[in-house]
């Protein structure tokens, strides 16, 4: 039985040469900060409701950054996924210190740009959008 993939969305935040991480706790893996949308709901709309929800942001500027289509695991099965990827900025935040997190499960890390790896984020191919090698290039023909 085919599932419909999960919808996205997801915040790239930036500070200091760092990207701001979540993860649950007691998780290896990392993403960035945002969730599920709900049926109906804008994309953009899910976005501040779940940046509101998990760091108690209003307002952030936001700029369309993609959309990744990956699979995630749960449980042993692969998923669909679709997450659509914001670049966002509030002044609020620095990487100077964590932003305490608003959701029990929750903790948030900045982590150097270079280091993402280290970080376990998922979906890997985040990685290349943030150091802005997504999508890729591909060669061509003369």
């Amino acid at each position: 039985m085919r599932s419909n993939p999960q919808v996205l969305a997801r915040a790239l935040i930036r500070s200091g040469g760092r990207v701001l991480l979540a993860r649950s706790r007691g998780s290896r893996n990392a993403r960035l900060p945002g969730g599920h949308v709900e049926p109906g709901e804008p994309v953009e709309r899910a976005l501040e409701r779940e940046l509101a929800e998990e760091l108690g942001l209003k307002r952030a500027a936001r700029r369309y950054l993609g959309t990744i289509r990956h699979f995630r695991e749960r449980d042993g099965r692969r998923l669909p996924a679709v997450d659509h990827v914001f670049e966002v900025s509030d002044a609020s935040l620095s990487w100077a210190s964590a932003p305490p997190s608003l959701e029990p499960h929750l903790e948030f890390v900045w982590a150097l740009q270079g280091a993402l790896e280290r970080e376990n984020l998922k979906p890997r191919v985040l990685i290349a959008l943030i150091r802005g090698e997504w999508p890729p290039r591909r060669p061509r023909t003369i």
